[in-house]
């Protein structure tokens, strides 16, 4: 079972959600509610999955996600594009222990 260690958007049905997995792998998920015609309340989104540390998660208020981590921060301004899995790696030169924004 994985342990959620971070979530962030308006509302259950427009959120990420940052998990680690038992085997120490880290992994974003995205949820948002699903189209009237879908048969499941939500579509559920697996969006990165990585051996390396994640540390902290902001979807900003046009969807986009920014995760923090060992590597620097990781940005995917449209989760539930036809690039869902493609992610930005800003390097930098020391870990992040988390992320904020605003609007």
């Amino acid at each position: 079972m994985p342990r959620f260690v971070a979530a962030s958007g308006p509302s259950l049905y427009d959120a990420a959600f940052l998990g680690v997995a038992r085997d120490g792998s880290h992994w974003v998920g995205v949820v948002r509610r699903a189209p009237p015609q879908s048969k499941m309340p939500l579509d559920i989104g697996f969006r990165l999955g990585t051996r390396n540390q994640l540390t902290g998660l902001w979807r900003d208020p046009e969807g986009g996600l920014w995760v923090a981590g060992d590597k620097g921060v990781r940005t995917n301004m449209d989760p539930w594009g036809p690039d869902a899995d493609q992610w930005e790696l800003r390097e930098l030169d020391a870990p992040l222990t988390g992320i904020t924004g605003v609007d």
